[in-house]
Parts: C-alpha cells; structure tokens; sequence
C-alpha cells in the first residue's frame, strides 16, 4: 500500500486530499507442478553435514545428528614405516611415537636427581655401611656432576654447582647404555648387586624421560623443519601401496595426512614385510 498527500489552496480555503492506491505482486509459475519446489533438493547433503562437524554443531547440547547415515569402507594392514629414503621398520607402536620421538637433554638438576635415585637403588640391594660409602665414592670419582658450563650469569645454577660439588653423581651417564663400572675394589666385589641397580635406573629413565641424549627423530628434516615419512601399506584391491605422511599441525598422523606416492621406488627391499599374510 502506498499513500500520498495534496494539499490544494485557493484564495479562501484550504483542503488536504489523501489519496490511497495498492500494488500487487502475482507470480507467474512455468509448470502447474509444484512438487520440486517443495521438495527443497539438496545437491550435497554431504557437504553439510562435513560443515555442522567442522563448527562443532555435533558436540553441542542442543546440535542435531543425522537421522541415517550409509558408510562403505575398504581396509588394509600398515605393513611398515621409514624416514624418507631410509630402510624400513615394522610399525610397533602409534605412528606417532615411532616417528616423533626424540631424546630428552637433560639438565644438571634431572642429571644429580637420577644420582640420588641410584644411591637409593644401591641401598635396596642390600648394600650399606663402609661398603655402599666406597661404592659411592668410586661412582664420584668416575661419575661426578659436570658443573663448569654452568655461567656466571645463572645464581641459581651456581648455588647448585656448589651444592653437588664433590657429592653429586650424574645419574644419567651411570644409565647410559654399556657405561662401564668404575674399576674399584668395592665395586667388583659387589658386581652383580651394582649391576643390578644400574639397571633398575635405566629402566626407570627410559620410564620417566624416555631417552636422554640430543638425538633428534631420525624422520626429522632439520633444514625444512618438517618430518618426512613414508609408510607402506597394503591396499585391498591394488596390493602394496607406499604413502608419504606429514603430520598435521597438532603432530597427529590423521588419514588426510597421507598422499599415495605416484614415483615410489621398486618395492625389493620391501619383499620380506609385503610376504606377510593379510590380517
């Protein structure tokens, strides 16, 4: 609806006229069937319920779910994983931690801490008195706490290098692997119960830091800044597939994260794990 106003004057008088008039809007359908219309066809149902997932709608109280959903899959067995151009290794473990995994640097306060874990270990093998003393010494001897990279600058670091001077035992080269014993008269007569500490302190490293050292991922491209991986699979219908894999931002190894490798070298050194039978 759509009004307007005159005013209309003459030399006496003045009158305001209103004056109303109406438009209509028809439609003007191509076919007498409304039946397409009213069925609201979605061209990809998919594609909006990828979107309701990726905003979160499916975690929320009050989101919807989908009323049906039809899945077709095909599997296959992971058959092996190496660093880009290295040899490869049956998977073991969660991708992850096969490829990611590093050495722990470990530093002078975790180093003296692991110390006194194995003067605890060398007290719960029996060992005690004059003969656990001498025990210690000789490991203070050949294992004492390196503190002269401590700087100048570090008080705390320096009240600690004051500290472990001359009492501290570096715990985690006593755990290293094939460290020798120190060769004192104590300690080779006591060979078997030292040992045996050495080794309950290693398994609690490997527990608790998991390694220690600076040993990077071998997968681990330093110039790129980025992990290259190549995993070996099976696939259900073509046979022995190689993907190359990066892992997402948050380190995951996620299906999107894996690209079939067109170029992939020949197979011969993968002879003995694609013989394994299908699981």
């Amino acid at each position: 609806m759509t009004g307007t106003r005159v005013a209309v004057m003459d030399e006496q008088t003045m009158v305001d006229i209103a004056a109303v008039f109406w438009n209509r809007l028809e439609p003007r359908p191509r076919s007498r069937e409304f039946a397409d219309v009213l069925a609201a066809r979605i061209r990809d149902p998919l594609w909006m319920l990828t979107r309701q997932w990726q905003v979160g709608e499916f975690a929320g109280e009050d989101a919807a779910s989908p009323a049906f959903v039809q899945v077709k899959s095909r599997t296959g067995p992971v058959l092996g994983w190496r660093e880009e151009g290295g040899q490869m290794q049956p998977v073991t473990a969660p991708l992850e931690e096969l490829v990611e995994t590093e050495s722990v640097t470990a530093d002078d306060a975790t180093r003296a801490e692991f110390g006194l874990l194995f003067i605890r270990l060398l007290s719960e093998q029996g060992l005690a008195g004059a003969t656990l003393q001498a025990i210690l010494a000789a490991y203070r001897r050949d294992y004492a706490l390196n503190t002269a990279a401590v700087p100048d600058t570090d008080p705390g670091g320096g009240r600690l290098a004051a500290l472990a001077d001359g009492r501290a035992i570096d715990g985690i080269r006593v755990a290293a692997a094939g460290a020798p014993l120190p060769a004192d008269q104590a300690v080779t007569a006591e060979t078997t119960r030292v040992r045996a500490a050495v080794t309950a302190l290693a398994a609690e490293l490997s527990a608790t830091l998991g390694s220690a050292g600076t040993t990077e991922s071998p997968a681990w491209d330093t110039e790129r800044l980025e992990y290259r991986v190549e995993v070996a699979v099976r696939h259900p219908t073509s046979g022995p597939l190689l993907l190359r894999a990066d892992p997402d931002r948050d380190a995951a190894f996620e299906w999107f994260t894996f690209d079939a490798l067109a170029d992939a070298a020949p197979f011969s050194e993968l002879n003995g794990i694609f013989a394994r039978p299908r699981s």
